[in-house]
């Protein structure tokens, strides 16, 4: 059975339109994407630093 939950009941439905959901899922990983090459930045950064005071 194809179908969603809304309400705590299952929909039935025929046909979805993916389209809006899969625009959503690309900007939530370039964020993710985004804020990991920033931890990734600062962790290099903050290694260097270390790397420099020894």
């Amino acid at each position: 059975m194809n179908g969603f939950l809304l309400n705590g009941k299952i929909q039935n439905v025929n046909s979805v339109d993916t389209t809006i959901i899969q625009n959503e899922l690309d900007k939530l990983n370039i964020q993710e994407t985004n804020i990991q090459n920033r931890i990734d930045q600062h962790i290099t950064e903050y290694l260097d630093c270390i790397r420099r005071k020894i």
